[in-house]
């Protein structure tokens, strides 16, 4: 008799090694290379966005952020969360520059390393800033294919808002907003890019 196909409602329920931030394949080295930009001290966006993306894509991203939290240590899967942290925490120092990983080297978890990462060099960085307006303005079209022109002039804009993004309201009172401030606030940035 052929097996009946499951229907969505059955694989639902299902276990799959790879939505578990536990589970780890033979390709999960401690060497192993996340992303092909180093860190070396002045390109902390391209490189937290290229770790995070690649921290996403083995669903390990939850102990740089602490939503994989450390288990008890009687709990069954203790050992194994040791293990994964560590290699989180491998990776992110194999992914920087060897004179700024002496300096990091010595954090107790992938958690503890990152917060330490963003907090010496997440800070907006005002040179690196100002060097990204000042290409901007000097950004001319001059021979290149316009696709490529409107590709550097993106990626300048998504740097800049990456590191000085538009404000946004926490306290909720933006979510009562009838005169769509907000919205008028983001097209005028758009209307500004534009031009």
């Amino acid at each position: 008799m052929p097996e009946s196909i499951p229907t969505s409602d059955q694989t639902s329920d299902q276990y799959s090694p790879f939505d578990d931030p536990l589970f780890l394949t033979r390709n999960d080295q401690p060497n192993l290379k996340l992303t092909d930009v180093l860190f070396d001290g002045t390109n902390f966006l391209q490189w937290q966005r290229d770790v995070v993306q690649a921290l996403l894509s083995k669903n390990k991203s939850g102990f740089i952020t602490g939503e994989c939290s450390m288990p008890e240590k009687n709990d069954k899967t203790y050992n194994q969360w040791i293990r994964c942290d560590l290699l989180d925490l491998r990776w992110i120092l194999h992914s920087i520059v060897p004179s700024l990983r002496e300096n990091l080297q010595y954090a107790a978890s992938a958690k503890n390393l990152w917060s330490e990462i963003v907090e010496r060099y997440g800070q907006l960085n005002v040179l690196e800033l100002y060097e990204l307006k000042k290409d901007l303005i000097n950004a001319k079209e001059d021979n290149i294919p316009l696709i490529e022109y409107y590709s550097r002039m993106k990626n300048l804009w998504e740097s800049i808002d990456q590191m000085d993004p538009v404000p946004m309201c926490v306290c909720g009172v933006m979510s009562k907003c009838t005169c769509q401030l907000l919205k008028r606030i983001l097209d005028r940035e758009t209307h500004a890019k534009l031009i």
